[in-house]
């Protein structure tokens, strides 16, 4: 005869679980960083030798134009993906730290610890990357805008 799990632990297995998985999320948030600065390096870099050798290497103007915005194009699709990767992983992070909540309320007592709120948005470091993100994006589009292509004559 098997004996029923004791629902007590299964709550603090649980827990644990819910625990693991806001870390694993804030992880990821950090991840994403590294992989937008990364990309992003490269493809500034891949701007830079296009903008300073394109005369050298016999690319035409529109040519070499075309180059430069579509690297300026592959930096607001990576930006682009980190962002709604950022946006899913704070939802799920919500969806995780309520369900901590609520074992917490269930183990411990009912209102141990507040559910999470969107009023607390400025204190959170994701949304100072979306910040920066849609900030250095569009600062650098700006940039190559006005100043490297039409310096590309």
């Amino acid at each position: 005869m098997t004996q029923d799990p004791n629902p007590h632990d299964f709550k603090l297995e649980r827990l644990k679980f819910v625990l693991q998985q806001i870390d694993r999320s804030n992880e990821r948030f950090h991840k994403y960083m590294t992989f937008f600065q990364g990309i992003a390096v490269a493809i500034v870099g891949a701007g830079a030798a296009v903008f300073a050798s394109w005369n050298r290497l016999g690319l035409s103007i529109d040519a070499s134009r075309a180059l430069i915005r579509g690297l300026e194009g592959l930096l607001v699709i990576i930006a682009g993906f980190v962002c709604v990767s950022v946006l899913a992983g704070i939802a799920s992070w919500i969806d995780y730290r309520r369900e901590e909540v609520r074992l917490l309320g269930e183990v411990v007592r009912h209102g141990y610890r507040k559910p999470p709120s969107l009023r607390n948005v400025w204190r959170w470091h994701e949304t100072y990357l979306l910040a920066f993100l849609i900030l250095t994006v569009t600062v650098m589009i700006v940039f190559v805008e006005s100043i490297i292509v039409p310096l590309i004559c």
